[in-house]
């Protein structure tokens, strides 16, 4: 991961400094599209969005992966990550826009490859599978 958060960090236009922190680790990883997941939950059923909705995405979509790589005679994946960094893409790379809104003087851009927005980008099956 360090290098492509390296490469984010010195070639995009970022935030003043004051407002993020540079140190550790890039977040997010990975990212879905998310937006009013149908669910029920005890007597609710309603829409969903946002991490509550793309987290499951991804869990689920490694969970078939693991299941193909079984049936394969293979090990699961564990720790999915350094795996997903290892790839050319993990499906849709989001490469415009940012996550500036009215309150807030700055915002992080989306830029090909890793971005402090969307991270790798949203999965897609057939391009994980492979």
């Amino acid at each position: 991961q360090e290098s492509v958060v390296s490469k984010y960090l010195s070639s995009a236009t970022l935030p003043a400094q004051k407002y993020w922190n540079s140190t550790g680790r890039g977040i997010p990883d990975v990212s879905a599209l998310a937006t009013n997941f149908q669910v029920l939950i005890t007597n609710f059923l309603g829409p969903l969005s946002g991490t509550s909705a793309a987290t499951p995405t991804w869990a689920g979509t490694l969970s078939v992966i693991n299941g193909l790589r079984n049936q394969a005679g293979l090990k699961p994946l564990g720790f999915a990550n350094p795996a997903l960094y290892k790839l050319a893409s993990v499906g849709t790379d989001i490469v415009a826009g940012n996550n500036k809104v009215t309150s807030c003087p700055a915002g992080f851009p989306a830029v090909a490859g890793w971005d402090a927005i969307t991270g790798l980008g949203t999965p897609m099956y057939d391009t994980l599978k492979a």
